[in-house]
Protein backbone atom coordinates (compact mmCIF):
# COMPACT_ATOMS: atom_id res chain seq x y z
CA UNK A 1 0.00 0.00 0.00
CA UNK A 2 2.71 2.55 1.26
CA UNK A 3 4.78 1.75 -2.06
CA UNK A 4 1.00 2.41 -4.10
CA UNK A 5 0.42 5.07 -2.38
CA UNK A 6 4.28 7.31 -2.61
CA UNK A 7 4.31 10.47 -4.61
CA UNK A 8 0.95 10.72 -5.67
CA UNK A 9 -2.25 12.16 -4.17
CA UNK A 10 -5.16 10.41 -2.46
CA UNK A 11 -8.54 11.17 -1.17
CA UNK A 12 -9.85 10.15 2.17
CA UNK A 13 -13.43 10.17 2.50
CA UNK A 14 -15.25 10.10 5.84
CA UNK A 15 -19.37 10.00 6.14
CA UNK A 16 -20.44 10.91 9.36
CA UNK A 17 -24.47 10.52 10.87
CA UNK A 18 -25.93 12.39 13.57
CA UNK A 19 -28.88 10.49 14.49
CA UNK A 20 -31.86 11.71 17.41
CA UNK A 21 -33.51 8.41 18.16
CA UNK A 22 -36.29 9.88 19.47
CA UNK A 23 -37.42 11.81 16.63
CA UNK A 24 -35.50 9.63 13.98
CA UNK A 25 -34.37 13.21 12.55
CA UNK A 26 -30.81 12.65 10.89
CA UNK A 27 -27.98 15.02 9.07
CA UNK A 28 -25.06 13.99 6.96
CA UNK A 29 -21.83 15.14 6.10
CA UNK A 30 -19.31 13.67 3.58
CA UNK A 31 -15.84 14.99 3.97
CA UNK A 32 -13.04 14.91 1.67
CA UNK A 33 -9.17 15.17 2.46
CA UNK A 34 -6.57 14.92 -0.51
CA UNK A 35 -3.03 13.71 1.28
CA UNK A 36 0.04 13.76 -1.21
CA UNK A 37 2.41 11.50 -0.42
CA UNK A 38 6.66 12.10 -0.38
CA UNK A 39 8.72 10.71 -2.56
CA UNK A 40 9.95 8.37 0.39
CA UNK A 41 12.49 5.26 -0.20
CA UNK A 42 11.51 1.75 0.26
CA UNK A 43 14.30 1.92 3.27
CA UNK A 44 12.01 4.25 4.65
CA UNK A 45 8.58 2.42 4.42
CA UNK A 46 10.66 -0.74 5.61
CA UNK A 47 11.29 0.72 8.81
CA UNK A 48 8.11 2.46 9.29
CA UNK A 49 6.44 -0.92 8.76
CA UNK A 50 8.62 -2.73 11.30
CA UNK A 51 7.81 -0.33 13.74
CA UNK A 52 4.30 -1.48 13.56
CA UNK A 53 2.52 1.49 13.55
CA UNK A 54 0.66 1.09 10.14
CA UNK A 55 -0.61 -2.37 10.47
CA UNK A 56 -4.05 -1.21 12.12
CA UNK A 57 -4.63 1.66 9.66
CA UNK A 58 -6.91 1.78 6.79
CA UNK A 59 -4.32 3.54 4.49
CA UNK A 60 -1.06 1.98 6.10
CA UNK A 61 0.16 5.06 7.91
CA UNK A 62 -0.77 7.31 10.67
CA UNK A 63 -0.69 10.92 10.03
CA UNK A 64 -0.79 11.82 13.50
CA UNK A 65 1.87 9.46 14.16
CA UNK A 66 5.62 8.70 12.95
CA UNK A 67 3.50 8.06 9.34
CA UNK A 68 3.31 11.82 9.06
CA UNK A 69 6.41 12.02 7.89
CA UNK A 70 5.28 10.49 4.97
CA UNK A 71 3.07 12.89 4.20
CA UNK A 72 3.85 15.52 2.32
CA UNK A 73 1.09 17.49 1.83
CA UNK A 74 -2.39 18.06 3.05
CA UNK A 75 -5.85 19.80 1.86
CA UNK A 76 -8.87 19.45 3.80
CA UNK A 77 -9.41 18.00 7.41
CA UNK A 78 -6.63 16.73 9.26
CA UNK A 79 -8.53 15.21 11.74
CA UNK A 80 -10.58 13.14 8.85
CA UNK A 81 -7.38 11.69 7.90
CA UNK A 82 -6.87 10.52 12.04
CA UNK A 83 -10.34 8.87 11.75
CA UNK A 84 -13.04 11.17 12.49
CA UNK A 85 -13.41 14.93 11.18
CA UNK A 86 -13.95 16.67 13.95
CA UNK A 87 -15.25 20.09 12.75
CA UNK A 88 -18.37 18.12 10.26
CA UNK A 89 -19.39 16.28 13.66
CA UNK A 90 -19.02 19.81 15.51
CA UNK A 91 -21.53 21.53 13.36
CA UNK A 92 -23.53 18.25 13.24
CA UNK A 93 -24.04 18.22 16.85
CA UNK A 94 -24.72 22.03 16.50
CA UNK A 95 -27.41 21.76 14.40
CA UNK A 96 -29.26 19.34 16.33
CA UNK A 97 -28.82 21.77 19.79
CA UNK A 98 -26.07 18.79 21.53
CA UNK A 99 -23.89 21.06 22.48
CA UNK A 100 -25.17 23.79 25.08
CA UNK A 101 -23.96 27.76 24.55
CA UNK A 102 -22.28 27.05 27.87
CA UNK A 103 -20.21 23.94 27.55
CA UNK A 104 -19.59 25.05 23.97
CA UNK A 105 -17.48 28.81 25.01
CA UNK A 106 -15.42 26.44 27.63
CA UNK A 107 -14.39 23.77 25.10
CA UNK A 108 -12.14 23.14 21.55
CA UNK A 109 -13.92 21.20 18.56
CA UNK A 110 -11.67 17.94 20.09
CA UNK A 111 -13.39 18.72 23.51
CA UNK A 112 -16.68 19.34 22.09
CA UNK A 113 -16.52 15.50 19.99
CA UNK A 114 -15.08 13.71 22.78
CA UNK A 115 -17.89 15.58 25.64
CA UNK A 116 -20.94 14.17 23.11
CA UNK A 117 -19.72 10.76 22.50
CA UNK A 118 -18.80 9.95 26.06
CA UNK A 119 -22.27 11.58 27.33
CA UNK A 120 -25.70 10.08 28.17
CA UNK A 121 -27.16 12.30 25.72
CA UNK A 122 -30.07 10.84 23.17
CA UNK A 123 -27.87 12.42 19.57
CA UNK A 124 -25.28 10.37 18.39
CA UNK A 125 -22.53 10.46 15.80
CA UNK A 126 -21.57 7.70 13.78
CA UNK A 127 -19.06 7.92 11.12
CA UNK A 128 -16.55 5.69 8.77
CA UNK A 129 -14.15 6.13 6.36
CA UNK A 130 -12.66 4.98 3.73
CA UNK A 131 -9.10 5.84 2.03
Amino acid sequence: MLQTLRGRTHEVMTGVVVLDAASERHATETVISRVTMAAYSDAAIDAYVAGGEPLDKAGAYAIQGVGGALVAGLKGSRSNVVGLPLEATVALLRGFGSLSARRRRGLTARGEAAYRSSSGGGTRAVAGSTT
